[in-house]
């Protein structure tokens, strides 16, 4: 379960107390991070975070919402056709997505994907420890 996995950390965050994203089946993940900018669509995607708990370091996610892949003009915006990652911690979560293709909400795609997450975690600080 991710509670208990960060639970030291995530009670000694500086910033507002954390609020739930979505919320699925209890697991047990593994941490990983990511400190890029843009990427979490495919970072989501990638089966190398397989049941990982995946840290995103960038103040605010979801800025772009979640993109259908379209392959009749091959335009992948994903790695695989699915979200492997175990859990999903971020700073702050984009409520209202602006990208010309975005389909939905990152919240909506972790929900239909049946993935935990969490949010109004100082990520940067949860990374140095």
């Amino acid at each position: 379960m991710i509670v208990p996995l960060l639970y030291p950390a995530l009670l000694s965050s500086p910033m507002a107390p954390a609020s739930l994203v979505c919320c699925s089946e209890p697991r047990d993940p593994l941490p990983a991070k990511s400190t890029g900018m843009v990427g979490y669509t495919e970072a989501l995607t990638d089966p190398s975070y397989c049941d990982q708990l995946l840290v995103l370091t960038y103040p605010l996610v979801g800025n772009y919402g979640y993109r259908l892949s379209n392959r009749a003009c091959n335009v992948r915006w994903t790695e695989s056709a699915r979200v492997w990652v175990g859990g999903l911690v971020v700073g702050e979560l984009c409520h209202e997505p602006s990208h010309w293709a975005s389909t939905r909400t990152l919240h909506q795609w972790l929900l239909s994907e049946g993935i935990t997450g969490i949010q109004g975690i100082d990520t940067r600080e949860l990374t140095k420890r």
